[in-house]
């Protein structure tokens, strides 16, 4: 606080998120007294430019009313997963941030449209605006952003499930549109998408994930009409066909991420295509497109060296052919799902992790064949993991624990559901090495027991999911909680104040 309080500054980026929420600095600030400080050290610079208070989950509309009149240089604002504010918080950000160009109220489920409205009518400056799973909104708070805020290029009302057409329309006529998603919102469908086509040539991100009535006609306009596309989300919109992709082609070369995932009609001419006249892709998502083949996967890995995220669930054809064609021609793969791909085999994973060190997040849940010397080359050459998922993988067994925990201090997600070889020995090894777990799954390891929670309640303080349903552990949520303040869910153990009723694993089963 002194440090701050004796800087003589003109401009201050003042971002409490960067502190982690897991820091001292943000657990001062989450109590009264610390929400205090913010106020005095915004009237104390009186030129804050930019204000980050992503996850202040004690932050309430009398903080933001009290910092606000002390900002007026402000031009970015973000309050994502401030879960206490309102309306009232929108109404003071449009009544006092006149210069404002970019505002986050993502994940703030308390917005209405009365807030939007107010927002649109103090800030005619914005051209970024995220209001991600604010769920009340509706056409309402599209219309006001379109009236008021021409000027706005980048728009998300992803999860939005009221917003529909009507949005996306008065948007595209009004706005110079260059990003928008609607991902999740149902009532948008071939007529917003085609207004998009119409109005806005510039796109170049365009995310519409499990919106159901977009098809083949909106899509191939889109293509055609805005050759600058550089990022395309349309996973689960279940009508599209071929002709989508062989458009995306044909006219976006610059595509970057391709997004297809549960679109069962696509098959593997588009792929082809898409990887000769695309070659600057970073994401593919193909999962569930079934009749894909090695012959089209390995033809992608050979085109696109810069490939970061492949997903391939659910592609049963597949084989250790495609493993091998990725581990020689994309080295910089991060991220890999091929979960449900049974007819790979130990040797293919340790090819890719022997090629490919920079992975942090695999997934080959269902992939039976899998043996403790896959896991223990990805231990060996991706010190960086993060995540891994070998759910149902039913051969491996402690090794694979026992490697994890040695190399792998980074992991924070394992999942081990049904791999029954697996007992107390491996968990208390994978607990003591990985120290930065969030969430674990042994569902249906019965070897697993009371040790194994007690070594993570004494290994794991960051855990916030445990599952341990039909295991051996007959201890109860206590001794995790003693452990693990932030833990927010427990399946398989009897449970106490903090765990919310049993149901469903975390993982999907699919």
């Amino acid at each position: 606080r002194w440090w701050l309080a004796s800087r003589d500054v003109l401009d201050v980026r003042l971002d409490l998120a960067a502190f982690g929420r897991q820091s001292r600095v943000w657990q001062v600030l989450g109590t009264l007294r610390g929400r205090t400080m913010l106020i005095e050290l915004v009237q104390r610079f009186r030129h804050v430019s930019e204000l980050f208070l992503s996850w202040f989950e004690r932050l309430e509309d009398a903080d933001v009313k009290a910092v606000l009149p002390n900002c007026p240089h402000l031009t970015y604002a973000c309050f994502r997963d401030c879960q206490q504010l309102t309306d009232r918080s929108a109404e003071a950000v449009g009544r006092h941030c006149k210069h404002l160009t970019s505002l986050s109220f993502k994940e703030c489920r308390g917005i209405t449209d009365l807030g939007v409205a107010a927002i649109a009518a103090g800030c005619p400056k914005l051209t970024l605006v995220n209001f991600r799973r604010c769920e009340a909104l509706t056409d309402q708070a599209g219309a006001a952003l379109a009236r008021s805020c021409r000027r706005l290029a980048w728009v998300d009302f992803g999860y939005c499930d009221n917003v529909t057409d009507a949005t996306v329309v008065a948007l595209a006529e009004r706005c110079k549109l260059n990003a928008v998603d609607f991902a999740q919102c149902e009532g948008v469908t071939d007529v917003g998408v085609l207004s998009l086509a119409r109005h806005c040539p510039e796109l170049t991100t365009a995310s519409f994930k499990s919106c159901v009535g977009i098809t083949d006609a909106s899509v191939v306009a889109l293509a055609r009409a805005c050759p600058l596309l550089s990022v395309i989300r349309l996973r689960r919109c279940d009508d599209l066909t071929d002709a989508s992709l062989d458009a995306l082609a044909a006219g976006c070369p610059l595509l970057t991420e391709v997004d297809f995932g549960y679109c069962h009609r696509v098959s593997n001419a588009p792929v082809r295509a898409l990887a000769d006249r695309c070659r600057h892709l970073i994401e593919t998502d193909f999962a569930s497109c079934s009749t894909l083949t090695d012959h089209t996967v390995t033809h992608l890995a050979s085109t696109s060296p810069g490939l970061t995220e492949i997903i391939f669930k659910n592609c049963e054809l597949l084989t250790d052919t495609s493993l091998t064609a990725f581990a020689a021609h994309c080295p910089s793969l991060k991220l890999v799902n091929f979960r449900r791909c049974n007819k790979l085999t130990t040797e293919g994973v340790v090819r890719l992790a022997q090629a490919c060190h920079h992975l942090t997040d695999v997934e080959f849940g269902l992939c039976k064949e899998l043996e403790d010397s896959c896991i223990e080359a990805l231990a060996t050459n991706c010190r960086n993991l993060t995540r891994v998922d070998f759910h149902l993988c039913v051969r491996l067994t402690n090794a694979s624990l026992i490697s994890l925990g040695r190399a792998c201090p980074l992991l924070t997600e394992a999942v081990f559901g049904h791999c029954q070889l697996m007992d107390d020995r491996g968990v208390a090894a994978l607990a003591q090495g990985c120290r930065q777990l969030t969430e674990v799954v042994f569902s249906h390891c019965s070897r697993v027991g009371n040790a194994s929670i007690e070594a993570l309640a004494q290994h794991c303080p960051e855990l916030i999911e445990v599952d341990v349903s039909l295991c051996g552990a007959t201890v109860t949520t206590a001794v995790l909680e003693r452990g693990c303040p932030r833990l927010a869910a427990v399946y398989g153990l009897e449970q106490l104040n903090v765990v919310p009723p049993l149901g469903a694993p975390p993982f999907d089963p699919n």
